[in-house]
């Protein structure tokens, strides 16, 4: 099966809309007419097969005097995660934006998510009470240096960290890239 990552304005906007409505579904809050709404600035990208949309990852909260960003993913399934999508997600924030860490704030009750969160290596750091709306939210983080995804001695990813534009007010709307990955 080949997976291509799909980035751009286009893809911004519906990618982030279906993410934002994907967590408001899993706190049971009311769905969102704009993705801004939920993440100020942010970059999205869709992970598709040949024939259909797998995933959506939203980074958005970039601080670069931290070094850090949150990410937000939301799928039908867990077809998108292979080794290649996985190194190219990940080599985004810690290779071409230079973060030392990557957070995410998940319902405590979506447990599929934090199913996935540990998978890919976060490590769960504490509870904030009702953030998520009526919803406790749990806090996990993960470190460049624990990064599993971008550890690999191998040639450069498949997705070149620069083809997917850093998040900025100037650049929200610029900039289109696309590559394939084969698993």
């Amino acid at each position: 099966m080949s997976l291509d990552l799909l980035s751009g304005p286009e893809v911004d906007e519906r990618i982030g809309l279906y993410v934002a409505n994907k967590i408001a579904i899993a706190t049971r809050e009311k769905p969102r007419n704009r993705a801004s709404d939920v993440f100020g600035l942010y970059r999205a990208v869709a992970v598709v097969s040949d024939t259909e949309f797998l995933a959506g990852i939203v980074w958005y909260n970039y601080r670069p005097d931290y070094k850090t960003i949150e990410v937000a993913i939301a799928a039908e399934n867990g077809r998108w995660c292979a080794k290649g999508v996985l190194k190219d997600i990940f080599s985004y924030p810690f290779l071409q934006m230079n973060c030392r860490r990557i957070s995410a704030v998940i319902a405590r009750n979506n447990r599929p998510a934090i199913k996935l969160c540990k998978g890919l290596g976060f490590v769960h750091e504490g509870t904030h009470r009702k953030m998520l709306g009526r919803n406790d939210g749990f806090s996990f983080g993960l470190l460049k240096e624990n990064c599993k995804w971008i550890k690999e001695k191998s040639s450069e990813p498949a997705v070149p960290p620069s083809a997917i534009p850093v998040p900025t007010k100037e650049s929200a709307n610029n900039g289109q890239a696309q590559s394939t990955l084969s698993t």
